[in-house]
């Protein structure tokens, strides 16, 4: 028996986010979200959150999300919602509770 699942998987589309005006991909691979959800349990959380921003968005994004100077809350907001959008789960659900259903951030 040999099902073909192909149709029913998203190769192409990456979440974006946007802030002020600039749009920022999220990179939502199977690999990189697990790479994610491991740091919090083998690192301390701000060497965590450093490691995830870094394997959550391309270079490119990150020194243009560094360019906007985001205050820290702001920074874990923006962080929040990429792990969110990453996993499949609704950004705005997470913020609400406060991130209190992710593994990681």
């Amino acid at each position: 028996m040999r099902y073909n699942l192909t149709d029913k998987m998203n190769f192409n589309d990456d979440p974006e986010i946007e802030v002020n005006g600039k749009v920022f991909t999220v990179k939502s691979d199977a690999v990189t979200v697990l790479k994610v959800m491991t740091l919090a349990k083998e690192k301390g959380e701000v060497e965590a959150l450093v490691e995830s921003f870094a394997l959550l968005f391309s270079e490119k994004d990150q020194k243009a999300i560094e360019k906007l100077n985001l205050k820290m809350d702001d920074y874990i907001t923006l962080m929040q919602v990429a792990l969110a959008l990453a996993t499949g789960e609704d950004p705005d659900e997470d913020i609400q509770q406060g991130g209190e259903n992710r593994t990681t951030i």
